[in-house]
């Protein structure tokens, strides 16, 4: 007799409801996650936790997205699988535009991961990260070339004047001149006086008069400093020129404080 009770006891334990679910008949959930308790232990995950690996996603969304439940990088890119998915990313590819640069190193440098070339410059972000030019800086060294047209002209787009003769690499582009050489057609003239067309000061006679203005014509694409002296040695910027596509007429005035014979110095960059 108590064998068979123990027999209907250990029968009872084996359908009781905590084996199948409140109601007694569907498989347990312990935490709610859409994952059996079953299933979790098959997974390796935890039957207590809905988010095993602390992603950002439950277990049973990072199956819905074939993502592993126990890691919260399945890419390894340096982002977790929920904020990947968030961002409109994909957590099964660590380079979503193909840029060479990972999807957590984008995330870190401000650019953008769904976009191979985050300035529009022409040049992937991993080519420019490799090249140390800002991928998001379209001209990064601000002399009026982008960075790609410098890299394809062999001039260095971290230098405004990769040549240091005295133009901008944009200014010498523009004007089909070699950004990467001071004197690009041999002919003894360098690159910023053919330009230029003027090498010296221009002599101003002030006289006390503060209405003396300089006046010349800018070319296309050239941008100039406007320097003014009393004595050719210690010179004041007085104005800058920014470049333009058509150039034209440029005047620039004396500054009210002269009062004697003054010179203006003009420099294409």
């Amino acid at each position: 007799m108590k064998l068979q009770l123990l027999a209907l006891t250990a029968a009872l334990a084996i359908l009781t409801p905590a084996a199948f679910g409140q109601d007694g008949g569907n498989p347990v959930d312990t935490e709610q996650d859409g994952l059996t308790d079953t299933e979790e232990a098959d997974l390796g995950t935890d039957p207590e936790d809905e988010d095993s690996d602390d992603d950002g996603l439950s277990d049973a969304d990072e199956l819905r997205h074939k993502t592993s439940p126990t890691h919260p990088d399945t890419d390894g890119d340096g982002v977790n699988d929920g904020p990947e998915i968030e961002l409109g990313l994909e957590p099964l590819d660590e380079d979503c535009d193909g840029d060479s640069v990972s999807d957590g190193t984008e995330v870190s440098a401000g650019t953008n991961p769904l976009d191979l070339d985050s300035d529009g410059d022409g040049l992937p972000d991993g080519q420019e990260m490799e090249a140390g030019v800002d991928p998001l800086d379209e001209d990064s060294d601000d002399d009026g070339a982008l960075d790609m047209v410098e890299v394809s002209a062999g001039s260095d787009p971290w230098q405004a004047d990769s040549d240091e003769d005295g133009l901008y690499d944009g200014t010498e582009l523009t004007h089909s001149y070699d950004p990467a050489e001071t004197d690009t057609d041999g002919d003894g003239q360098s690159d910023q006086s053919a330009v230029s067309q003027a090498s010296e000061p221009t002599v101003a006679h002030v006289h006390g008069d503060p209405h003396v203005d300089l006046k010349f014509t800018a070319l296309p694409g050239v941008r100039y400093e406007v320097q003014f002296s009393t004595n050719l040695k210690d010179w004041t910027l007085l104005d800058t020129i920014e470049a333009s596509t058509t150039g034209g007429p440029q005047t620039v005035g004396a500054p009210p404080s002269a009062t004697e014979r003054g010179f203006f110095n003009l420099k294409p960059r």
